[in-house]
């Protein structure tokens, strides 16, 4: 009896462990969730609304409509990446070219200046705000595919790395592998593969989202499932641990 106990009981707690993934937004509703902030990281004086972003057959799709745009992106501070979690999510499509700048993806912020939100009579023409805080990971078909890059001071990268996929583009990730490291990478056809590997960045994390570089009008991306995930050791551990309790309570 206690056998057949304690199997129902680690199954319910696999099930608990796997609740415990973090689902930022599967895109399920018909308008995009207010937590959502639109910024702007590099402006080329534009004032008017150059992306559109609509949300349908559970998924997200967004669409760069002004040459000009340039870099934009979409943030939330109501989730943080903590220390062994990986924040990833699934590229469904896209019609993105070969333009030498176009890229779209997800990214980090972990500063405090996050951008740019009203452009409203925006000047002088290229205004950047400060990306040191930035790292991010993209779908940008001329840099052979997937593109990672960070920053160290206002426009000034430190480093970029670039990959080739396999077959199908399935996921974007980050990961953070210490308080101050982070890695980048993706999965296609072939797997997983890890572009930066343990970049150093000084701040706190404080943002999580996406980010754009859309030069081309009527070119666009559907995204699909932005969540959060444990690193592997970490759910077992978490196994482990609730093993133990069952089999403490099974014991008394």
């Amino acid at each position: 009896m206690k056998k057949v106990q304690l199997l129902m009981i680690m199954v319910g707690m696999m099930g608990i462990v796997q609740a415990s993934v973090g689902m930022v937004d599967d895109f399920t509703s018909d308008t995009l969730d207010p937590a959502w902030t639109e910024v702007y990281l590099l402006s080329r004086g534009q004032t008017g609304y150059t992306y559109s972003t609509t949300t349908n057959n559970d998924q997200m799709r967004i669409t760069g409509y002004n040459s000009n745009a340039e870099q934009w992106g979409l943030l939330r501070d109501d989730w943080s990446l903590d220390v062994g979690e990986t924040l990833q999510v699934d590229i469904v499509s896209t019609t993105m070219g070969s333009n030498q700048y176009t890229q779209a993806g997800i990214m980090l912020h972990t500063g405090t200046d996050v951008g740019l939100t009203d452009l409203t009579g925006a000047s002088p023409t290229n205004t950047l705000q400060n990306k040191v805080g930035y790292i991010n990971v993209t779908w940008r078909p001329n840099r052979k595919g997937v593109y990672t890059e960070h920053w160290t001071t206002l426009n000034v990268s430190g480093g970029t790395a670039s990959g080739g996929i396999t077959g199908t583009l399935a996921q974007l990730w980050i990961r953070r592998d210490t308080i101050d490291t982070y890695s980048t990478g993706y999965v296609d056809s072939a797997g997983s593969h890890t572009l930066f590997d343990r970049v150093t960045k000084v701040h706190q994390p404080s943002t999580i989202g996406f980010y754009h570089d859309m030069r081309v009008s009527g070119e666009y991306i559907v995204y699909d499932n932005l969540k959060i995930v444990p690193e592997p050791a970490t759910l077992v551990l978490l196994g482990f641990g609730a093993m133990t309790l069952t089999f403490r309570k099974l014991r008394y």
